[in-house]
């Protein structure tokens, strides 16, 4: 595979929002000290070194929940046109449910969606965002959370996953969680799952096990079809790393009817 083939590959991987995984092996897990708005720098892959300590928690108790909230923000591009014709990238830009626009500085797009600055940096590899939606903090609404995957091989069977805390106001980025993992993908044994955020349930940030080349269905509903595939990290316990996450029965219900909805509407 060129280099050329594999930039738009990783491009492609990130535009996929839905995903599936199950069970994995865990090569390196590091529950990460706060780290500040750095330019990328690949990850070096070590024996497994955890790393934890109360600096890490983001809450100093966990909070009720039994609520899947999935009122997130997502991502966007502001474009320029360089030459005339030719569309390019200008600015990575977070937008809140009520449609407000956070310009991220280039300095984070730089490190966490590399393979889409490649027109400004010219830099190959690196991380890329992977979340659905970017769920916010549930005690402080300048705060969200994203994850990121970097594969560390052009087949992507060995891939680092990271979730970061990203404040909208400071533009600093703390790296909350990280693990490298390899050839642990339900869909392809050679290949390794990437982490997605999607949502909160009280003080538990959710996240999906994916495939980079899952591209389902368009009635496909994660929290029906894919229920069994979802894991979250406890703010007040960040150091316990990702569990395993029961979605409510009521959730699960909501997205078979969706679905079911769906596939009518196709016929």
């Amino acid at each position: 595979m060129n280099q050329k083939k594999f930039i738009i590959t990783v491009f492609a991987v990130c535009a996929i929002i839905v995903i599936g995984a199950v069970g994995y092996v865990v090569v390196n897990t590091r529950v990460a000290a706060p780290t500040s708005n750095t330019v990328f720098t690949p990850t070096p892959v070590s024996t497994p070194t955890p790393t934890t300590g109360e600096s890490s928690n983001l809450l100093t108790a966990p909070l009720a929940g039994g609520e899947v909230n999935t009122s997130g923000y997502r991502y966007e591009f502001a474009h320029k046109q360089d030459p005339p014709g030719n569309t390019l990238n200008d600015h990575l830009v977070f937008v809140s449910p009520s449609g407000e626009k956070t310009v991220v500085p280039d300095s984070i797009w730089f490190q966490i969606y590399a393979a889409t600055a490649f027109d400004k940096t010219e830099k190959q590899g690196g991380q890329n965002l992977t979340s659905f939606y970017m769920p916010v903090h549930p005690t402080n609404k300048d705060i969200i959370f994203l994850s990121t995957e970097e594969p560390l091989v052009e087949t992507f069977s060995r891939i680092t996953n990271r979730i970061y805390s990203y404040n909208l106001k400071t533009s600093e980025l703390k790296e909350v969680y990280s693990e490298t993992v390899e050839n642990n993908s339900p869909m392809n044994p050679h290949s390794a799952r990437i982490l997605r955020t999607v949502g909160t349930d009280g003080s538990k940030v959710l996240v999906l096990y994916d495939d980079y080349e899952n591209s389902p269905g368009p009635c496909t509903k994660i929290w029906y079809h894919y229920k069994d595939r979802v894991a979250y990290l406890e703010l007040a316990d960040v150091q316990g790393g990702l569990k395993s996450y029961t979605v409510p029965s009521y959730k699960v219900e909501e997205g078979r009817v969706d679905s079911d909805k769906c596939l009518q509407e196709l016929q």
